[in-house]
């Protein structure tokens, strides 16, 4: 297969970018999976670009991201959608929830929990729900303070439960998101001693105002 240059693939993706400022924005089309004969070296592909991630200039992994993918067959939705995070995760199911929608994904370079959840066609186009939440530690919550006082280790693990999802529709037309995470007892294989229940805000033009703990219980 010819390889692509590097300046043709930065052209493409500009474009795809204005594609999204235009407002086509991502959909099911964005979803993506190798096949199944390819996965190997696919994934051989992918720690190369690991492996430059952080001797890399401004740019260069998310290119070398977005080439593993095409050389794999992804088409250029599914190639803007890994820009859009970074270069760190390509899409693998949407669900269609108003002005913002959601994008679950697989992040390959991840350590623990390899399974993401985006918010998309907002702004910024892609919120990653696992980055938003390692921002937040809990100390402003009283009920996780409280719960430390039983297990002084615990912390709320930074990984959104995919199943816990919910979407409700605020009154100035805005979207709040929830998701549960766990809270774990000092390690994210630790016991679990309780759950956080997190919300993610976007106001009516579907720009992300911000994440909040809205709550917190211990395990029964």
């Amino acid at each position: 297969m010819r390889k692509v240059p590097w300046m043709v693939l930065l052209l493409l993706s500009a474009l795809a970018t204005l594609a999204l400022a235009a407002g086509k924005g991502f959909d099911a089309g964005a979803v993506w999976q190798p096949k199944q004969k390819d996965q190997e070296k696919f994934w051989d592909d992918m720690r190369q670009c690991g492996a430059m991630m952080a001797g890399g200039s401004p740019g260069t992994f998310e290119v070398c991201t977005g080439e593993a993918m095409r050389k794999h067959g992804a088409p250029a939705s599914a190639i803007a959608f890994n820009k859009a995070t970074g270069g760190n995760a390509y899409a693998t199911a949407f669900r269609e929830m108003g002005t913002v929608d959601v994008m679950e994904a697989l992040n390959p370079f991840q350590a623990n929990s390899n399974d993401q959840i985006y918010f998309v066609n907002g702004t910024p186009a892609a919120v990653s729900v696992d980055a938003e939440a390692m921002k937040l530690d809990g100390s402003a919550s009283p009920a996780f303070l409280a719960l430390q006082k039983t297990y002084p280790n615990a912390f709320i693990f930074p990984h959104a439960k995919a199943g816990s999802l919910q979407m409700a529709q605020a009154k100035d037309g805005g979207q709040s998101f929830t998701l549960a995470f766990p809270i774990v007892d000092g390690c994210h294989a630790c016991a679990r001693v309780g759950e956080a229940t997190y919300e993610f805000y976007f106001d009516a033009a579907g720009n992300f105002t911000g994440t909040k703990v809205a709550a917190v219980a211990a395990r029964d």
